[in-house]
C-alpha cells in the first residue's frame, strides 16, 4: 500500500466530515423499488436536508452537527490543502501509519483509508491501493483500500480500487451509492449490514 501516492488527475475535490453536513442517514421507511428506473426517485424522496429532519435524527448526530470537523482538498486551490497527502499529514501523530500491507499491520489495519467514526459521509473520492496483485506465493502482500468500521456511514460516487481485499465493509450499517468497486480475491468482505445501490463491481485481471 502506498497511502501517500494519489493519482493527481483523478481527484478533483474532496470534503471529509465526521458528521453529516447536508443529508441525514437513510431510514428505509419505503421498500426499495424493484424497477431500476424508479430507484433514483425513491432515493431523492427519502434523503432530506438535515434541517428538514428535525427531531427524527439520532441525538448523537445532532450533537456532532454543532461543530463538524471538515477537511477540504481541492487541486486548483480553494481548500485547506491541494493534495490528499497534505491533508493526511495534517492528522496528529497517533494516526500516522501509512505505507504497509497485511504482513506488517494485519489485513483490517492495512487500509489506505479507514473510517471509524459513525455518520461518516464521503463523496467523489478515488481510493486506489497500490499493493501488488496476488501471485499465490507471497503471504500477507495484500492490503485494503477502504475499511469502514463506524455505524451509519455513507459513500457517494466513490472509486475503490485494489487487488485482494479491496473493501473491508467491517462493522455497522453502511450505504454505498454510485460507487465503482474493483478487485480480485475477496474484494468485498466483512461483517457489515450494508446497502449497495447502483454500483459497478469489476474484477481486475491478474
Amino acid at each position: 500500500m502506498d497511502g501517500k501516492r494519489i493519482e493527481g488527475n483523478e481527484v478533483y475535490a474532496l470534503v471529509i466530515s465526521v458528521s453529516i453536513l447536508l443529508f441525514a442517514p437513510i431510514v428505509v421507511s419505503q421498500p426499495i423499488p424493484a424497477d431500476k428506473s424508479q430507484v433514483e426517485a425513491w432515493f431523492n424522496g427519502i434523503i432530506k436536508p438535515v434541517k428538514e429532519r428535525g427531531k427524527t435524527l439520532n441525538p448523537e448526530l445532532v450533537e456532532a452537527e454543532t461543530e463538524p470537523r471538515i477537511i477540504k482538498v481541492m487541486q486548483g486551490g480553494g481548500g485547506e490543502f491541494d493534495t490528499i497527502t497534505k491533508a493526511i499529514e495534517s492528522v496528529p501523530s497517533g494516526n500516522a501509519k501509512f505505507d504497509g500491507t497485511a504482513k506488517q499491520y494485519g489485513t483490517v489495519d492495512s487500509a489506505t483509508l479507514i473510517t471509524e467514526s459513525s455518520y461518516f459521509v464521503g463523496a467523489n473520492l478515488n481510493i486506489v491501493n497500490s499493493a501488488p496483485r496476488p501471485d499465490g506465493k507471497t503471504v500477507g502482500a495484500q492490503a485494503v483500500a477502504l475499511r469502514v468500521s463506524g455505524d451509519r456511514s455513507a459513500f457517494y460516487n466513490y472509486k475503490i480500487i485494489g487487488f485482494q481485499d479491496t473493501l473491508c465493509d467491517d462493522r455497522g450499517n453502511h450505504f454505498f451509492k454510485d460507487c465503482h468497486i474493483r478487485g480480485t480475491v475477496d474484494f468485498i468482505f466483512g461483517s457489515e449490514t450494508s446497502l449497495y445501490l447502483v454500483l459497478i463491481f469489476s474484477t481486475r485481471e491478474i
